[in-house]
Formats: C-alpha cells, sequence, structure tokens
C-alpha cells in the first residue's frame, strides 16, 4: 500500500503570483475549461473510485490508513468527503473529515489519478478547517481548482474556531501550486466560505454578522437560547489582478438557534454557469412563523425562492424552479449543458428530519418554468453526468460522518423517481 505523504504549506511572505496557463491546456478558453470528463464518489473502503474518460470505473485514490490525523477513527471512519476535479482530471482534491468531540475536522488532500497517490496539503500551523457535524452544506465547495496547477482552498479559521455561530465568516483563503508545492494566503478574500471559479474570476460565499433576534428555546438552567439573524453575500474576485470586482450580491437571510429548530438556514444553495454570466440561486427569506418550537418560544420560519441573475449587471432577478419548496439550506447544480439546475432542498438544518412536506430532489432550467419534482429525498451537492441526462447525490444523511449505511441515489431528469443506487458510497464528483 502506498501511504498518503505531507506536503509542508510554506507560508510566502510575498504576495501570489497569479497562475498561468500551462502549455498543455493552451487551446482552451480558459484555465477553467474541462479538456476531460469523470465522475466518481467514495466507496465502501474509503477509496475514491469512478471513471475519467468514459474509462472503466476503478480504484482512483490509494489512502492507506490510518493517516496519522488526530482522533482518525475514534468516534467515526474517518474518511474522504467532497471532491472536485482539475480541468484535465490528472488530479482531484478531497476534504478527509475526521470526527472529533467538537465537530468535523476537514484535511484537504490532493490525489494523482495517475499514480493514485494521496497528499495532504498542510496547512499552516493553528489554522484550521473545522465545523459541526450537522454542516454537510459548509463541507462542500470549500475547495476549488482555479486552473490544472492551483488549488484554491476556503473556510480556514485560526483554532479553535469554526465555521457557523453567531461571527461573520472571518476566515482565510489559501492558494496551493502544485508544482512548486506553496500554500500563500489570497490576498483581499479574508470572508470565503465557499467557492467556484469560473476562468478568471473566484465567485464566493460569505456570511455577514449575525445579530440578536428573539428567544428560541430555553437554555442550561435558568437560561435562554436565543435566535441570531444575519444574511450572506456572494462576491467576486480577479484571480489575475487580486482585487474584488463589483459589489457584493445579497442572496438572502440566515438564521441560527444554538438548539437545532425547524426554520434555521445557515447559507443557501448557489451556482454560477461555466462562462461566469449567470448566478443561480436560493434567495432565503427569514419571519416568524409557527413551527415546531416549545410552547412560549416563537419560531422563525424560513422560505425560498429559486432565481438566476446575471453577474456583470444584476438586474431584476428571473424566477426559475417555480413550486420548489426549501425552508433550509439547499444543494443546487446547473448542469453541463449550462441550460438545467438541479436542487437538493430541505426543511429543516438537519436534512432527514421528518418534516411535512418532505425534502424533495428538484431539476428545471435556468430559462425560468415550473420545478420538475422527484423522489425520495437526497442529502448532498448534485454532480451532474457530462451528458446532462441525470446526476448522482448522497442520500440523506449519508454525507454526515459515521452514519452506518451511506447511498449514492441515481437520478435522471425524464424519470421520476430515483433510477439507481450505489450501497456505501457517498459525495458523488464530477468533471465538468
Amino acid at each position: 500500500m502506498l501511504s498518503a505523504t505531507i506536503l509542508s504549506g510554506c507560508v510566502a511572505s510575498s504576495g501570489i503570483t497569479p497562475a498561468g496557463t500551462p502549455p498543455s491546456v493552451l487551446n482552451q478558453v480558459c484555465g477553467t475549461t474541462p479538456t476531460a470528463t469523470a465522475h466518481s464518489w467514495v466507496d465502501s473502503n474509503r477509496q475514491i473510485v469512478g471513471t475519467i474518460n468514459g474509462g472503466p470505473v476503478s480504484q482512483i485514490s490509494n489512502f492507506s490508513y490510518p493517516l496519522g490525523l488526530p482522533f482518525e477513527d475514534v468516534m467515526a471512519p474517518t474518511r474522504p468527503g467532497f471532491t472536485t476535479w482539475t480541468p484535465d482530471g490528472k488530479h482531484l482534491a478531497t476534504l478527509v473529515e475526521v470526527t472529533n468531540p467538537a465537530g468535523v475536522m476537514s484535511y484537504p488532500f490532493i490525489v494523482d489519478t495517475s499514480t493514485h497517490v494521496a497528499t495532504q496539503v498542510q496547512l499552516p500551523a493553528n489554522m484550521q478547517m473545522a465545523s459541526p457535524i450537522e454542516m454537510e452544506w459548509a463541507r462542500e465547495r470549500s475547495l476549488a481548482w482555479a486552473d490544472n496547477n492551483d488549488l484554491l482552498i476556503f473556510a480556514v479559521m485560526p483554532a479553535p474556531l469554526e465555521i457557523g455561530g453567531t461571527s461573520a465568516s472571518k476566515t482565510t483563503t489559501y492558494r496551493y501550486t502544485l508544482t512548486t508545492q506553496a500554500l500563500t494566503p489570497l490576498p483581499g478574500v479574508t470572508t470565503a466560505i465557499q467557492g467556484v471559479v469560473r476562468c478568471d474570476t473566484l465567485f464566493y460565499l460569505a456570511l455577514l454578522q449575525m445579530k440578536q433576534f428573539q428567544a428560541c428555546a430555553p437554555g442550561p438552567g435558568n437560561t435562554t437560547l436565543y435566535w441570531f439573524l444575519g444574511g450572506a453575500s456572494l462576491k467576486r474576485y480577479s484571480l489575475t489582478t487580486q482585487t474584488q470586482v463589483g459589489q457584493p450580491y445579497s442572496l438572502g437571510e440566515t438564521a441560527s438557534c444554538p438548539d437545532y429548530y425547524h426554520g434555521e438556514v445557515d447559507a443557501m444553495g448557489w451556482d454560477v454557469t461555466a462562462d461566469g454570466k449567470t448566478l443561480a440561486y436560493q434567495r432565503t427569506l427569514v419571519a416568524g412563523g409557527p413551527l415546531n418550537n416549545p410552547p412560549g418560544y416563537p419560531a422563525v420560519k424560513t422560505t425560498s425562492e429559486f432565481q438566476v441573475v446575471a453577474t456583470n449587471n444584476p438586474g431584476t432577478p428571473t424566477p426559475i424552479l417555480a413550486g420548489a419548496i426549501s425552508n433550509a439550506n439547499a444543494y443546487l447544480a446547473i448542469a453541463p449543458d449550462q441550460k438545467q439546475v438541479a436542487a437538493v432542498t430541505s426543511n429543516s438544518l438537519l436534512i432527514g428530519i421528518p418534516s411535512t412536506p418532505d425534502p424533495l430532489v428538484y431539476t428545471g432550467f435556468l430559462s425560468g418554468g415550473a420545478a420538475t419534482k422527484h423522489d425520495p429525498a437526497a442529502g448532498g451537492l448534485p454532480a451532474w453526468y457530462a451528458d446532462s441526462t441525470g446526476f448522482d447525490t448522497s442520500a440523506l444523511w449519508s454525507e454526515v460522518p459515521g452514519v452506518d449505511f451511506p447511498v449514492i441515489e441515481q437520478w435522471q431528469v425524464a424519470a421520476p423517481s430515483a433510477v439507481g443506487t450505489v450501497t456505501g458510497a457517498h459525495h458523488p464528483a464530477s468533471l465538468p
């Protein structure tokens, strides 16, 4: 077995040199234009398996456990999670998730898809990627390739801080360069939780400072827990000039209660077309509402609308996925054809808590119109097939560390229900 190696992330004192386009991909439209296809998932052996350029399904990673990570396999099996591919399919990046008493610690690894070697990207001392165990969404899109050579790592915070809570998203974003093995902070990007890169532009989600609202539940002893309300914006950043582009675009409102009740929404689903021109997103609105809180404690209700808007000159958004319901964080992904969109919705922060109506999977078009419902419910980011005929998702709870029987659900846009499953699998990923 080939052991995973560790790359020392030396933080450079100078700024970041803008990434050039490698000679092998000069025929690309831009650095993020795919020149390969791939589809992968994490299997029951805690390896990443899949297919590249239409080849046979085979093992892609060669993680040799244990990996030497703190609390590894103590509270739940250590395993890869969110995964993203380089445009040429020669590398992938994944977050290895370790459950500890405080939540989930994520460790970025890079896998060479030819040698299958898994290499840890070592973050600077006292910096970490930590999140509450129930916040699956926070571990999605926290890695993104800027091109075939440069990986962006979001949501890195000083220990013991973690994603979530009442503070704004005060984070550090790092750029890791494969050829030099250098890890450097991205200047001016200090609030990114999630991100995607479209050609030269980084699009990233930033949470706003939350403010105390009203009581949500009784706390320890004679104390009271309170709702906190905030919001989230999408920001743009040029990787060439290393400066912000335009103004932040508001995606909606957020709500948090330390004791998890219906109506809580920490962020929202979103994606950007491959050309960077169109944003599709879940716009959230938080208000008072009669939900399942204890007697005498007002509830907070979250409703959603799905919309698209031009990124360069946002005007009035166009509604999409009409009829789709999501009262908490949704997962949203645009198809490779840049015409269709899929959303995995939820009616509570903890995706899978029984609620009415049940959270569903929806598909529709960026041009607008009604959403098509699909069942059963799901619990993760859709990974579209290269031909845009369907996609995979994790099933409910399957992305939560320690779940006993994870499952991937396979979907076809034309079918009302999932057409297949992959037992023991989770966290599908695809290129493009």
